[in-house]
């Protein structure tokens, strides 16, 4: 907006320096001498205004100083002939003398013929609430002066006009005006005087000036009655008599500027944009890389052959480096005209006007396409060999750990038939020596031997082949766990009567070997979606466990339930498990080596059989135990429906 009024200026100034000189100086006389007329106007106005002011101000003080008496006597004979008095003297319009409430003690007004007189019409007033109050209204003063004895006792109000001091304020303005006018014409001749002689050197050098294109020497007389005047045609003399070698060095560095542009249009691809990138100039190599003609390209940006490959902060980055002056490189994928693909090598050059912008950016591209489609194969060749040789590292890590994997289970079945053959070894061999030992026995002196004796015999075979059938169920279902072909039926169990029926079912022996057995409940159910055998099967396991390990005192099944799980704890009072074999309890045929353990026998299965049971159904089992003290065997079932 500001270019447009700029413009708008200029169109308006004349052409002629001489005359630019007489307008800009005109207005700034038109400018200067109004301010001044009406800055000394102004003073002198604030100066008679202020005698005017001082002097009414006197008059209100004489008036209350007078009247202090006769406001005190109520004498208004007196207080009339003041005011009347008063009232004579010029520009004085109306006094009046009040009490303290402001009722009108004597009004007295000046006719428009200049006479005195009192007035009755008005009878009350509002007095200020200051001491003294001066208030200015269009072409009048009012001042209000406080009577004062030995206190306040009245105020006096005096009307004063202005007029005559605003006509004498005007009289000054009109004589400070006319005053700038002759001295603004007085001015403007004595520069036009001045400033005739330079003025017709300078228009007689513009015209040497304009002459002196394509010519060499010539020179104009130099008029030395201004030093810049002077100056300027010893300058425009020298500019002659150098403009010719100038003209002989450009014609030279065209000449060789086109020898140049002709290599380089015959080897690169080139380009030339304005500020804005629009083309302005593409060489024959540009048309035929991209398939336009010059035509379809000049005036349009390079965005009409772009692939879209680059990103709009490549670009960005690319703009911000030509802008700022720098030189960017870099390489670029373009598209012809048919859609063909074009790799280029860049290097755009900004060029710089007097200031320092850029006004235009020349692209120099070389065709890089098929040293891009190399480059391109090479990396597809060295991704596939990097692909092959990470295939082969990770299948020989694959292989590493399956043979590893196949190591540690190899390891395991070794642990888990060394720890069989010792089962079977001891907890095999043992009932079948007592079976075979008491079978014979019966066989070979079945007529001497009384009848208690041959059922307390036939009583241990029996005793014993549980034990063996025990032993063999234990192996199978460890197994079918194992292998995963364990069929669970699970329904709706009350967890509180399958604890029952297993203290039930232990009652009597825990009674034969003079235990107690107790059972702590809290609530009379707690429905779980279980399989009832298999949970029977764990709470038999961990009620048999305590009454093998426990040789007196008590046995307690204990269960709780949280917000979120049950509890069942089976505590005895048995022999305890060392620190160091806690963790291994629930391992596959462990038994705690102990002569006590030993005593006790065992497969070492079933506490292993409780910890599959209590894992399938997402639940924890561990155990709380103290050497010589006893056991707690927790376990831990989510309260699932």
């Amino acid at each position: 907006m500001s270019m447009v009024w700029r413009r708008l200026v200029y169109a308006m100034l004349p052409r002629r320096l001489d005359r630019q000189v007489m307008l800009s100086v005109t207005l700034l006389l038109c400018l200067i001498v109004p301010y001044f007329a009406l800055h000394e106007a102004q003073k002198s106005a604030e100066r008679v205004v202020s005698s005017a002011t001082l002097q009414a101000k006197a008059l209100a003080e004489n008036i209350a100083t007078t009247s202090v008496a006769h406001i005190i006597t109520l004498d208004f004979a007196s207080s009339d002939q003041l005011l009347l008095r008063t009232a004579r003297f010029p520009s004085v319009i109306e006094t009046q003398v009040v009490d303290i409430e402001g009722k009108i003690i004597t009004d007295v007004m000046t006719a428009s013929d200049g006479t005195p007189q009192l007035r009755y019409e008005l009878t009350q007033l509002q007095p200020p609430a200051n001491p003294v109050l001066q208030t200015e209204r269009k072409g009048f003063l009012i001042i209000w002066e406080p009577v004062i004895g030995a206190n306040l006792v009245g105020w006096v109000r005096l009307t004063y006009s202005l007029a005559e001091a605003e006509a004498i304020a005007q009289q000054y303005l009109y004589d400070y005006m006319l005053d700038g006018v002759i001295l603004a014409v007085m001015l403007m001749a004595s520069i036009l005087l001045v400033m005739r002689r330079p003025l017709r050197m300078l228009r007689e050098s513009a015209k040497f000036a304009a002459e002196l294109k394509n010519k060499r020497g010539g020179y104009i007389p130099v008029d030395s009655s201004a030093i810049e005047v002077e100056q300027l045609g010893l300058a425009l003399n020298e500019a002659a008599t150098h403009l010719f070698e100038q003209e002989v060095a450009i014609r030279r560095a065209l000449k060789a500027l086109n020898t140049q542009k002709l290599a380089l249009d015959e080897h690169t691809i080139v380009s030339i944009t304005d500020v804005n990138g629009n083309i302005t100039y593409a060489n024959q190599r540009f048309l035929d890389a991209t398939g336009f003609s010059s035509q379809e390209l000049l005036g349009k940006q390079h965005n009409i052959i772009s692939s879209g490959f680059h990103s709009e902060q490549y670009f960005g980055e690319m703009w911000k480096t030509i802008t700022a002056g720098n030189v960017w490189h870099g390489e670029m994928l373009n598209r012809s005209k048919e859609g063909r693909e074009l790799w280029v090598n860049t290097t755009i050059v900004p060029f710089m006007d007097e200031f320092g912008d850029p006004y235009e950016y020349v692209g120099i591209r070389t065709d890089i396409t098929d040293m891009k489609k190399i480059e391109q194969e090479l990396g597809e060749k060295a991704y596939s060999l990097k692909q092959l040789s990470e295939n082969l590292e990770v299948l020989v890590k694959k292989r590493t750990a399956e043979l590893e994997a196949a190591n540690v289970q190899l390891q395991h079945l070794n642990k888990v038939k060394t720890d069989l053959v010792s089962v079977v070894s001891h907890e095999l061999r043992t009932p079948l020596t007592s079976i075979k030992s008491f079978a014979g026995i019966l066989k070979e002196d079945a007529g001497n031997i009384d009848i208690d004796t041959q059922r307390h015999f036939l009583s241990i075979i029996n005793d014993e082949s549980d034990r063996l059938g025990r032993l063999i169920n234990d192996l199978l279902d460890l197994q079918k766990m194992d292998s995963g072909k364990t069929v669970w039926k699970d329904v709706s169990v009350n967890l509180v009567d399958v604890l029952k029926k297993s203290v039930e079912f232990f009652s009597s022996a825990y009674r034969d070997k003079h235990l107690s057995l107790q059972l702590l409940v809290e609530q009379d159910e707690c429905l779980l979606c279980l399989d009832e055998d298999r949970v029977r099967q764990l709470f038999d396991n961990l009620l048999s466990n305590a009454l093998k390990f426990t040789e007196q005192g008590a046995v307690t099944v204990a269960m709780s339930l949280s917000d979120c799980e049950v509890n069942i704890t089976v505590t005895d009072a048995g022999i305890g498990i060392p620190e160091d074999e806690i963790d291994r309890v629930f391992e596959s045929f462990h038994q705690v080596d102990s002569s006590d353990t030993r005593k006790a026998g065992g497969s070492g299965l079933g506490l292993t059989i409780c910890k599959e049971i209590v894992e399938h159904y997402q639940g924890r089992i561990w155990v709380d135990s103290e050497l010589g003290v006893g056991s707690s065997f927790n376990v831990a079932l989510p309260l699932r429906k």
